[in-house]
């Protein structure tokens, strides 16, 4: 992981962290490291598997909305 990578990553787990977001994973036993890092995995994986731009922004839309469902 590149040093963008990383504080991309960073960034995300602040913001979980930040909207309460997090509170719910750790009783899981993740992190909000863990979890913006499962984000950032699924976008990859979404963007090597989508045709579009469309279809890559609709997949990240589905992953957001599953980590952040309350």
């Amino acid at each position: 992981m590149n040093r963008l990578e990383h504080d991309l990553v960073t960034d995300v787990a602040a913001l979980l962290t930040q909207s309460g977001r997090a509170n719910a994973w750790e009783a899981a036993g993740l992190s909000a490291t863990d979890v913006a890092q499962h984000l950032f995995d699924a976008s990859a994986g979404a963007k090597y598997e989508s045709a579009s731009l469309d279809e890559y922004r609709r997949r990240l839309r589905v992953s957001v909305r599953v980590v952040t469902r309350p």
